[in-house]
């Protein structure tokens, strides 16, 4: 569609211009939908790794158990 910048008639003003591209209100809600999927995508493939952060097993600290004696 073709927007015209020239005066209204009978108002002799000119028509509000348009915002910048990242202040438009699809574009802002768009980036927070795709920034938003990003970060889960991000948290559950951190998450999932085999090689996340995992409870490790402490070490022993008693004496190794003695084998019987015959």
């Amino acid at each position: 569609m073709y927007e015209s910048t020239l005066p209204v008639p009978g108002t002799g003003t000119n028509p509000p211009a348009k915002p910048p591209f990242w202040r438009r209100r699809w574009v802002q809600i768009t980036g927070g939908i795709s920034l938003a999927l990003v970060a889960l995508i991000a948290i559950g493939s951190a998450t999932s790794h085999p090689n996340a952060a995992a409870p490790k097993a402490s070490p022993s600290t008693s004496a190794p158990a003695n084998p019987a004696n015959p």
